[in-house]
């Protein structure tokens, strides 16, 4: 297993935002460095570079132009090539109570608030929504195929399109949303396991099916059909579970890394956030030894994350030092 320097804050792949040319907003510098905050991706794989000290970046959105982050005073963001920081303040944008946020393939960004709704056309304009349950506050986004967006709250899953709200699931406590290429959406729920969407189906994976529980906290469709998924119980912390070729299975870590936070599959192998780092695992072990037995909850293989250490967390870069101009008048 390969670790990799861990951000405080997780990086959603979205598709681009679109090709429309919106209003130019106000850019100016990126704050100036004082601490660790929003990293993107260098142009060497590997390489991490300091684009701003922002403080409580709670998520990011990465688009083909722009990387998106949410703060507790609302939408900020950083263009990619130049760094050009923008505060996202114009009329109607969100501000205070913003809970989470994606794009959608027609260049559409949504904003999920504690009080329902806020999107973002290709032109730059702000709407905002507050139907049906979304009034009680919107927990989870993923972009739906067939267009516009699906929308998770405490006790619904629903689409939003032209701003009309469908609910399809109601009574279901959602914690996460994700969308595969195929249209499915997957949701983690608060006691029902992880739900799986497509068309008119409806399908609940549960520890019956080898989910590491039923109180879901996060849901991941990635590549080849592999959904990933951790849990909230005390003793699934630790733990994480892969659908992979229509079947479920849990996999255990050693207590190195700690509570498993978020998993992504991706085209070689796997990516978990824990509470100490981002670890790679390039081969997942085969179902072996299973404890308990099948019949008792999932299948669980152990995975030993002993012996290897997170490297450090990158440093600040210092300021570079100006000297200011000499007045008028008098020799520099």
């Amino acid at each position: 297993m390969v670790p990799i320097a861990r951000s405080s804050w997780w990086v959603v792949a979205a598709l681009a935002l679109g090709c429309g040319a919106p209003p130019v907003p106000k850019e100016v510098p990126p704050p100036r460095p004082t601490a660790i905050g929003a990293r993107a991706a260098g142009p060497t794989p590997g390489t991490w570079t300091l684009t701003s000290d922002a403080e409580l970046i709670t998520r990011l959105l990465v688009s083909a132009d722009s990387i998106w982050g949410l703060t507790p005073q609302g939408l900020v963001g950083w263009h990619r090539q130049s760094g050009a920081y923008r505060d996202e303040t114009g009329s109607g944008a969100p501000r205070a109570g913003v809970t989470t946020l994606t794009s959608t393939v027609d260049g559409v960004l949504y904003v999920g608030l504690a009080d329902g709704l806020a999107w973002r056309g290709p032109k730059g304009q702000w709407e905002r929504s507050s139907a049906g349950p979304m009034a009680g506050g919107v927990r989870a986004l993923a972009p739906r195929l067939q267009g516009g967006v699906w929308v998770g709250t405490s006790r619904s899953v629903g689409w939003f399109n032209d701003g009309g709200l469908r609910v399809v699931l109601d009574g279901v406590p959602v914690r996460d949303l994700s969308a595969s290429a195929d249209g499915t959406l997957w949701v983690a729920t608060g006691g029902r396991g992880v739900l799986s969407l497509k068309d008119d189906a409806i399908v609940e994976h549960t520890t019956a099916q080898g989910v590491c529980g039923n109180q879901v906290q996060t849901v991941v469709a990635g590549v080849a059909g592999r959904v990933a998924a951790t849990c909230a119980e005390p003793q699934a912390l630790t733990r994480f579970s892969v659908f992979d070729q229509g079947r479920w299975f849990t996999y255990q870590t050693d207590a190195v890394g700690g509570t498993v936070e978020r998993v992504v599959p991706q085209p070689d192998g796997l990516a978990l956030r824990t509470q100490t780092a981002w670890w790679h695992l390039a081969k997942i072990p085969p179902p072996g030894p299973t404890s308990p037995p099948p019949t008792s909850g999932p299948r669980v293989r152990a995975i030993s994350m002993a012996g290897v250490a997170a490297p450090p967390v990158p440093g600040t870069p210092e300021p570079p030092t100006v000297t200011p101009p000499a007045p008028s008048g008098e020799a520099a």
